[in-house]
């Protein structure tokens, strides 16, 4: 709902709002699954590489995985590639 007000406001309240609530807006702008993520870049951004590159190797397989499910066009070039191993090593 926060949501919803902040973008039907004139431009003189958002500014407002900008000036009142500078930490928050992101919430009222763009929603919670934005602020989450924000959060969470915020937090990883200054990390080691090692420990980047374990996050990468966690979240990585699941991402390849759903795009070759679900996207016919890198299905093709996958399986063209090999790719699929990659996803069968996990």
């Amino acid at each position: 709902m926060p949501r919803k007000i902040y973008h039907k406001s004139s431009e003189p309240v958002k500014s407002v709002i900008k000036k009142v609530h500078p930490k928050t807006l992101f919430l009222y702008a763009y929603g919670l699954q934005f602020a989450k993520y924000y959060k969470w870049f915020m937090e990883t951004q200054w990390l080691p590489a090692e420990e980047l590159e374990e996050i990468q190797s966690e979240r990585l397989p699941p991402i390849i995985e759903h795009t070759y499910e679900n996207v016919p066009y890198y299905q093709k070039i996958m399986v063209c590639y090999q790719t699929i191993s990659y996803i069968s090593q996990r």
